[in-house]
């Protein structure tokens, strides 16, 4: 209500899958530019990445995007915390969980999709999807989803358990396939294309 900025920059997802929570935020929009985004998004790999798709791909076969990380690299990166249920990070509804703070691979496979004019929201999909649960608080732990459209398929997971971290996409069509891995060693990403 008191925000004395002009616009805001949000790193993580904007909201939660709240409607009232969408509801305040429209408010916010009428009166401030608010930009929201992941910093994997323009990170020098992910627009390399970007580039080589143009050149490469004017279609594919199917996408694959891993976004999995067990609560120990999460919890580093949170070292003040004891698990994940001290803060919002173990709340569904406070915008914790695979889906809303784990969410940067489903913005990379956004992004991707896009350069296809495909949208997850228009695509016939499945998904299955698990919560833990502690008092009061649950999350998504555990998240995978399939879509399609017409041969192509779009496959993404996301998890809070995996050991080590998994975190790529990867894009086939009948010739190639083209793969950014974050962390392939440590503090290095790494784009492999195979023919």
């Amino acid at each position: 209500k008191n925000l004395k900025f002009n616009n805001l920059l949000i790193e993580k997802p904007i909201t939660t899958f709240n409607y009232r929570h969408l509801q305040n935020l429209k408010k916010i929009f009428k009166k401030r530019f608010v930009f929201c985004g992941y910093n994997h998004s323009i990170s020098n790999v992910f627009l390399a990445y970007e580039k080589l798709i143009n050149k490469y791909f004017k279609s594919f076969e199917k996408i694959e995007c891993y976004w999995c990380e067990g609560w120990n690299g999460i919890l580093n990166a949170h070292f003040w915390l004891k698990n994940e249920f001290e803060s919002y990070l173990g709340d569904i509804k406070k915008g914790g969980g695979a889906l809303h703070e784990h969410s940067h691979g489903l913005h990379l496979l956004t992004l991707v999709l896009k350069k296809f004019n495909l949208n997850l929201f228009n695509l016939k999909k499945n998904y299955f999807l698990s919560f833990k649960k502690r008092g009061n608080k649950k999350y998504d732990k555990f998240f995978n989803l399939v879509a399609e459209n017409k041969k192509k398929i779009i496959q993404y997971n996301t998890d809070l358990i995996s050991i080590p971290a998994k975190k790529n996409i990867k894009i086939f069509n009948k010739e190639k396939s083209l793969e950014l891995v974050f962390n392939f060693k440590k503090n290095t990403d790494t784009i492999i294309l195979s023919n």
